[in-house]
């Protein structure tokens, strides 16, 4: 180890850089790169001014924006941070641990992932004809509903 530099520093810089890269590349795609960028100035100016020009009146005025602003954000970017969030969460960020799960877990793994309850759903049917409603019928496979 060079200056107590470990492997725990190494995943750590390389976790950081994963989110930061899937936050840009959300923002990118969503078109709020360029307020993102005016957020962040308006933070720099922040700092600027109360910690290193130390203006006390600006300062504590930029803090209170600051404070409020980062409610502001919250309702802003709700609709990408859920993005963000249902990407992290997805099926297909996961596959190797998912892998991992059915060798040591399951017990038939191929049994398990094919096997799908028809007779709840013949019945349905049945008592929808006898009554001619009609229905659309989801069936959840891979892609979560």
């Amino acid at each position: 180890m060079i200056l107590g530099f470990g492997i725990k520093d190494i995943i750590d810089i390389f976790l950081v850089a994963y989110l930061m890269y899937q936050f840009y590349k959300l923002m990118r795609e969503t078109g709020t790169l360029n307020i993102f960028i005016g957020i962040m100035t308006i933070i720099f100016v922040w700092f600027l001014v109360a910690y290193v020009f130390k203006m006390q009146l600006l300062g504590s005025i930029l803090d209170k924006v600051v404070s409020v602003g980062s409610i502001a954000l919250v309702v802003i970017f709700q609709s990408e941070i859920r993005r963000f969030l249902i990407r992290m969460g997805s099926e297909k960020n996961w596959k190797l641990v998912q892998k991992i799960k059915s060798k040591f877990f399951s017990k038939n793994s191929e049994e398990s992932s094919l096997t799908f309850p028809v007779l709840p759903l013949v019945l349905a049917c049945q008592n929808m004809a006898k009554t001619r409603t009609g229905a659309l019928i989801i069936i959840e496979r891979k892609m979560n509903l």
